[in-house]
């Protein structure tokens, strides 16, 4: 009966083993086709990337070399018809012998004054492409950004790769035209119709798919698109009028994607070279890579059954054979079991000749341990000499609130007014922090990120005076990763925080003497703002006045009238709201400010001003710039004294426009910038580098403080101010300010 258990045992234990065995096999396989997909995707991917860039590398001297010819530049600059026709002729040549779509030639306004389709109903001639990001680049002579650009043709329809570089006058630096080969993408598709069994397109940086091997996905948006995202393609204009539809696509993670049908792929994405946001997207059905692996295995799984029931079967009959001779086995193990007894008697004795041998090699080891300890006590000596004869002070504590001190030097003992250093180590370093909430950040934070640097705190001496020292420690972990100590560095700053105090008071006093002296420049302008509200309120009251004498007053009137006398009252109101604002002293204080809604209330203000010197200001606002951090008072002053020096910057300008644009982008994750652009003179460039400095100016009666006083409080914002001359006339005062992010 017990034979019997053990057999059936034996057979399910079997049974299972080759369940759990073709599972785990099965998984194997599974991941192992998944692991070989990617590798070929990533291999198809590449090997598509790198044909793509060096079809894209074809025209690039071909254009250099269209570009450089003379003829262009002389069409440029006459523009008659011999010249035109010359121009036309190396056009057509140029075409058929690189077999391009159309080569065209465009003016600095982005004029195309020859093409070689100039006789085509579609012909580029007398079109304007200034839109284009590769004229707009080309044309202010800056590098190739891509080697070659990607886009819907807006005149054609037709997609293609559009190759430009800058015509230049001899001998000149600043180009007064593009050349431009725009040739077709049919060599890009044949490389993505080939037989892939698999998904492959290539994406603009908005997404859109602009290649494809599936023809139904081609202009259509990789991903669902907001509504944001359709208008910043729309004024993109390089893919048409829309819309764009939704490939079916959701990208689950960086490896995964699935359709609207729910079918899932393997997805593998590869940057395309010289294309900053241009991405190549290899997509594997997951599907198709199980059917691969299923179908072989259930072909052989039949065979594998029945080939497994036999072994099986014979493997029961052996096991009961066996078990027939298992006391006869028994006797045998007690034979070997005597023998194995009598080895390892042999090997106790080998190992105490081993052991033996190790002894003598620990001893050894001992002598070496006195000499390493010996040099390590060398090594203390001298740090400790190097410490002791250091300005600054050093310490190590105790970790935590409290924290004891273990070892100071003698410029840390002096710091604090101790006689000695023993007096010192009784104490904690809790006592020397003038607020204990100080030590308990301190502490949090070193056991938080491990170290501070240049942390200010504000301490106390033995005598209670006040010291402000910079902090700069770690903290030191034991095997376990747990503190053991914190290490660290101080160094007195208190002197050298008073001194900033003090720069500080004078720059906050500097930029209210020019607020006020600013007022007095516009002391015309601002009585003028307010005498228009308090007129119109005199000439309200009056007419109600006559109509409340008369024998049936018309209410209805006089309630019109006073409506109109409150309305005039909120805006003189207004208007002395802003001087007292402007007026007001007191140190910069840093909240969220809307810099648009700023932008508008100074330029309110200074209206008047800028019409009586017969200025127009043109505001071009980003409305949706997040809020910045800044002190808004310093803040107005800024743009005040930008809009009065474009103002007189333009005083001498008569035979043209005097104008002024004032706009607001963001220039990145983390900062906004604002620009003030006039239409005059521009700056003298031995002045560039004197211009922001103080007491510096150009002007008879200035006195130099206005843009110095700008750039101290932009400055004080953690901002950035320059200017730069425009390339037309006039110059561009640019600053910039950090974003206010909520605690």
């Amino acid at each position: 009966m017990k034979l019997r258990i053990i057999l059936i045992v034996l057979s399910l234990m079997a049974f299972f083993s080759a369940g759990a065995g073709g599972y785990l096999y099965y998984s194997s396989i599974k991941n192992s086709a998944f692991e070989e997909a990617n590798r070929q995707a990533v291999f198809h991917a590449e090997t598509i990337r790198d044909h793509l860039s060096s079809f894209l590398r074809e025209n690039l001297n071909s254009v250099k070399a269209l570009a450089g010819l003379k003829e262009l530049p002389d069409a440029l600059l006459r523009k008659e018809k011999e010249s035109l026709a010359k121009v036309n002729s190396i056009l057509d040549h140029f075409k058929n012998a690189y077999q391009v779509d159309v080569c065209y030639l465009i003016d600095r306004d982005g004029n195309t004054i020859a093409a070689s389709n100039r006789n085509a109903p579609d012909s580029f001639v007398g079109q304007n492409y200034a839109f284009r990001p590769y004229f707009q680049r080309t044309i202010r002579g800056d590098p190739i950004f891509y080697l070659g650009y990607m886009a819907v043709g807006v005149t054609s329809g037709k997609r293609g790769v559009y190759y430009s570089h800058p015509v230049y006058e001899d001998k000149q630096d600043t180009p007064i035209g593009v050349a431009v080969i725009k040739a077709p993408i049919d060599p890009m598709e044949r490389e993505f119709v080939k037989a892939y069994e698999e998904i492959v397109m290539l994406t603009d940086p908005h997404g859109i798919i602009f290649l494809s091997n599936r023809n139904d996905m081609v202009l259509h948006a990789l991903e669902k698109l907001t509504p944001e995202k359709i208008i910043q393609i729309k004024k993109y204009n390089q893919f048409g009028e829309g819309p764009w539809k939704w490939s079916g696509l959701n990208i689950v993670d960086e490896t995964h994607a699935v359709d609207n049908s729910g079918n899932t792929y393997l997805f593998n994405k590869l940057e395309m070279q010289n294309y900053p946001g241009w991405d190549l997207i290899f997509l594997s059905d997951v599907n198709l890579i199980l059917k691969r692996v299923s179908m072989p295995l259930i072909k052989i799984s039949s065979y594998l059954i029945l080939t497994w029931c036999v072994l099986i079967g014979l493997a029961v009959f052996i096991l009961y054979g066996k078990a027939n001779r298992e006391i006869h086995q028994r006797k045998n193990a007690e034979e070997a079991l005597k023998e194995a007894h009598d080895d390892l008697e042999k090997r106790v004795a080998e190992r105490t000749d081993d052991l033996e041998k190790t002894v003598d090699e620990l001893q050894k080891e001992i002598v070496e341990r006195k000499r390493a300890e010996e040099a390590l006590r060398e090594s203390e000596e001298q740090y400790r000499t190097l410490t002791n004869n250091l300005s600054v002070g050093v310490f190590r504590t105790t970790p935590g609130f409290k924290g004891n001190y273990i070892e100071v030097n003698p410029a840390y003992t002096r710091m604090f007014g101790f006689d000695n250093k023993k007096e010192l180590l009784s104490s904690y370093a809790y006592d020397l922090y003038q607020h204990p909430d100080d030590r308990e950040r301190f502490s949090k934070k070193m056991l938080k990120d491990g170290a501070v640097r240049n942390e200010e705190i504000l301490l106390k001496k033995k005598d209670g005076t006040s010291m402000i020292g910079s902090v700069t420690a770690v903290a030191v972990k034991d095997e376990a990763g747990e503190v053991k100590h914190y290490d660290g560095i101080i160094e007195d700053v208190t002197e050298l925080r008073e001194a900033k105090e003090e720069a500080q008071m004078r720059r906050e006093e500097m930029a209210h003497l020019g607020r006020v002296a600013t007022m007095g420049e516009l002391a015309a302008s601002l009585a003028h703002e307010l005498n228009q509200p308090l007129t119109a309120i005199l000439s309200n009251a009056q007419a109600a006045l006559r109509f409340l004498n008369k024998d049936l007053p018309d209410l209805d009137e006089i309630r019109d009238i006073l409506e109109d006398i409150v309305a005039d009252d909120k805006r003189a109101g207004e208007v002395i709201h802003r001087l007292r604002s402007l007026f007001r002293k007191g140190e910069l204080e840093s909240a969220e400010v809307n810099i648009d809604e700023l932008i508008l209330d100074v330029v309110s203000l200074i209206n008047s001003e800028v019409i009586i010197r017969n200025v127009s200001i043109e505001t071009m606002l980003d409305s949706s710039l997040p809020p910045v951090l800044g002190d808004r008072i310093h803040l107005q002053q800024v743009i005040i004294n930008f809009i009065l020096n474009a103002s007189e910057a333009m005083t001498e300008i008569d035979d043209a426009p005097r104008e002024i644009i004032i706009s607001t982008n963001k220039e990145d994750g983390q900062r906004v910038k604002v620009s003030i652009r006039d239409s005059g003179t521009g700056i003298d460039k031995e002045a560039f580098n004197q211009i922001l400095e103080p007491f510096y100016t150009t002007k008879p009666d200035g006195m130099g403080m206005g843009l110095s006083i700008n750039r101290s409080i932009i400055e004080a914002h953690s901002g950035r101010i320059w200017a730069e001359n425009n390339p037309d006339r006039g110059a561009t005062f640019y600053f910039t300010l950090p974003i206010y992010e909520e605690e």
